[in-house]
């Protein structure tokens, strides 16, 4: 082996490090944004609520793509009485994943505790685009909430024909 077959190897081998290097960042990047909202979770269980919105923050910066750090976000500006914070928060959530159902439920919650009816109503709409059966089940509890009881009714008996064995 000549110095120039050593040489190109050697890049060889520092090229392979970088790749496996980069592979290795983007995969701990995910798992270390899942410690993070993990830890926020518990934080937030316990109502320590700027302790888990640090974690979430960092849950957050570690992976933007996850959807658990600003739904986690949601919840401590819910818990502290923040409902347009956190309905921003939650829209975010739902931005990075449409099909998250605890998103769509805590924040159909929060508007209908805040009695913002027709908020609700409409986030109920949205979410039975993604989840037909639950959505709509969630559609049809607003709008007993609402006062709306004979609408309410035919949203639930629909849904009763449409799923026979639901457990809901």
């Amino acid at each position: 082996m000549t110095i120039f077959n050593t040489l190109k190897w050697q890049r060889y081998g520092i090229l392979c490090l970088l790749c496996c290097a980069v592979l290795v960042v983007s995969g701990c990047s995910k798992r270390r944004s899942e410690q993070y909202r993990a830890e926020g979770d518990t934080l937030r269980g316990l109502n320590r609520l700027d302790s888990a919105r640090e974690a979430y923050e960092k849950a957050a910066t570690a992976n933007p793509d996850n959807p658990m750090a600003p739904l986690g976000l949601a919840l401590c500006s819910e818990a502290e009485g923040k409902t347009d914070e956190a309905l921003a928060l939650f829209r975010e959530a739902l931005a990075l994943d449409t099909s998250l159902e605890a998103a769509y439920v805590e924040a159909i919650r929060m508007l209908v505790s805040a009695a913002r009816m027709e908020e609700a109503l409409a986030l109920s709409d949205d979410y039975a685009k993604q989840t037909p059966e639950a959505g709509g089940t969630l559609r049809g509890v607003v709008l007993m909430k609402m006062g709306r009881a004979e609408e309410a009714i035919q949203v639930l008996s629909t849904l009763a024909g449409v799923y026979p064995d639901s457990e809901s």
